[in-house]
């Protein structure tokens, strides 16, 4: 447990990271396009099976702002999709993660 507890120190310093630095460059160097093309290519080059899992990731440590904002920018099939199955997903998920740990 102590290395899960050590690797999530380290990736959270690095996200608070990328959130201070890359994304102020972002936002000045990318167009919101440009910026909107990233998270499409996310979406369509991960394997689907793993997209509620990763959404689920980031539903966990958004704001309540922010996730309404998230699941916003969703289709809605989508939309309906992520709040009838995901959180059950990301749960069965989280168990799996723990019980290795």
């Amino acid at each position: 447990m102590a290395a899960l507890e050590e690797h999530r120190t380290v990736l959270v310093e690095h996200l608070d990271d990328e959130e201070a630095h890359l994304l102020p460059l972002a936002e000045r160097f990318l167009t919101a396009e440009e910026f909107g093309a990233l998270g499409e290519h996310f979406v369509q080059n991960t394997p689907k099976t793993k997209l509620f899992k990763y959404f689920g990731m980031v539903m966990e440590e958004a704001d309540e702002r922010e996730r309404a904002i998230l699941l916003g920018n969703l289709p809605a099939p989508i939309r309906l999709m992520w709040r009838v199955l995901g959180p059950s997903l990301y749960a069965r998920t989280l168990r799996q993660v723990r019980a290795t740990a």
